[in-house]
C-alpha cells in the first residue's frame, strides 16, 4: 500500500500558489481584478463570502462594487500559514492566513493587514470565504 501524501505539506503547496495568484489579480488590472472575482463560490443561504476590513459583502456583485472603489494596491505577504480543513482530501479545503503590508492609492505609509482565506480546490481554484482586516500603519514608503 503507497503512503498517502501529506496533507499539510500539499496544502503548503497549493496555498503558496494560490496567495501569489491572489495578490496578483487584487494589484493588477481592473480585468485582472475580474479573474479574482470569478473565483468566489457563491452558496445560498450561506452568509457572507467577505468581510473586508468591516464591510461585510454577502454577493458577487456587492464584492465587484467594492472592489470597484479601491484605489491601485500593493500587498506585499510576509507569513503564510496554510491549513487543511477536517475531512480534506488532496488538498481540495483549506484555510490559510496571511499577514504582511499593503499600500493603497497615493497614501505615503504602508498599512499591516491580517488575511484570512478558506479555499475549495475541486474543479478550479474558488474562494469559500476572505477575511481581511488592517491591523496597523506602518512606515512611509
Amino acid at each position: 500500500m503507497a503512503a498517502q501524501p501529506n496533507p499539510v505539506s500539499t496544502v503548503d503547496k497549493f496555498a503558496t500558489q494560490a496567495v501569489e495568484s491572489y495578490y496578483r489579480w487584487l494589484d493588477g488590472t481592473q480585468e485582472q481584478r475580474g479573474e479574482l472575482l470569478g473565483r468566489y463560490l457563491q452558496s445560498p443561504g450561506a452568509g457572507a463570502l467577505m468581510d473586508w476590513n468591516g464591510h461585510t459583502l454577502a454577493t458577487v456583485e456587492a464584492i465587484t462594487g467594492y472592489f470597484a472603489t479601491l484605489p491601485r494596491t500593493k500587498h506585499s505577504p510576509k507569513c503564510i500559514d496554510a491549513l487543511p480543513l477536517p475531512g480534506c482530501v488532496g488538498a481540495d479545503t483549506f484555510v490559510v492566513t496571511v499577514t504582511g503590508t499593503a499600500s493603497y492609492g497615493d497614501e505615503r505609509h504602508l498599512r499591516h493587514y491580517h488575511h484570512r482565506i478558506i479555499f475549495c480546490n475541486a474543479d478550479k481554484l474558488r474562494i469559500v470565504h476572505d477575511y481581511f482586516r488592517w491591523t496597523g500603519e506602518g512606515d512611509a514608503r
